[in-house]
């Protein structure tokens, strides 16, 4: 698999719910951040990342210079609340690959939706517009070529951290929730290891409360 990568970060989608925590921690790690946001204003308060680049993430110039000396990526990007049909995600990501293997960069942790591990039929029809975005996404990736992990989270709350997290590849774990803090944490382990290249890992968390409990998956 060769040697792991070094402390040079790109994330892409550093405002959101899980890029802020994974921001704000991969700061406190000692990595050399860079993000491409499009509203700087929304990055977190605290020490800001050493580059930021204002612009869309399916913007091939903007994208290539964000990733210019990296040494991996972390793809954490989403539509917010919006559940509607869209492609602007995998159009990112196809930007995104592109510029990677322009620039030599081989290592990638992109975080999906866990899912993807759901029998289709069960996916509630409201989340099938952002689940299949989602799909879309990995196909470009696994087609790729590229050093990937795919972290396949459930629900994911802000308010949550210092769980006990269970990672189960290919797989539903145990519970269906897993704090923002502790996804952040796991993201940033997978950037700077070579385990996990192209496996697909659940992550979950039990929590000192009794919605932590465990719970049979769908």
């Amino acid at each position: 698999m060769g040697t792991p990568p070094g402390k040079n970060l790109v994330i892409f989608g550093a405002t959101g719910r899980t890029g802020a925590p994974t921001l704000k921690l991969a700061l406190e790690e000692g990595w050399a951040v860079t993000v491409l946001v499009r509203d700087a204003s929304r990055l977190p308060p605290g020490r800001p990342p050493g580059r930021v680049f204002v612009g869309d993430a399916r913007d091939p110039q903007i994208v290539g210079r964000a990733l210019r000396g990296q040494d991996a990526v972390i793809i954490v990007l989403g539509t917010r609340d919006d559940l509607g049909p869209t492609t602007m995600l995998s159009e990112s990501t196809k930007t995104i690959v592109e510029a990677m293997k322009l620039h030599g960069v081989r290592k990638v942790v992109v975080c999906l939706s866990s899912f993807l591990l759901w029998d289709p039929e069960k996916i509630p029809e409201r989340l099938l517009p952002v689940t299949q975005e989602h799909a879309r996404m990995e196909k470009i990736l696994r087609d790729s070529g590229l050093d990937c992990v795919y972290v396949l989270p459930p629900h994911i709350e802000g308010s949550l951290g210092g769980g006990r997290v269970v990672v189960t590849e290919g797989a539903l774990g145990p519970t269906r929730r897993v704090g923002a803090e502790d996804l952040a944490r796991f993201l940033l382990s997978c950037a700077r290891s070579q385990r996990h290249i192209g496996q697909r890992l659940h992550l979950c968390g039990y929590y000192p409360d009794p919605e932590g409990s465990p719970r049979s998956p769908p």
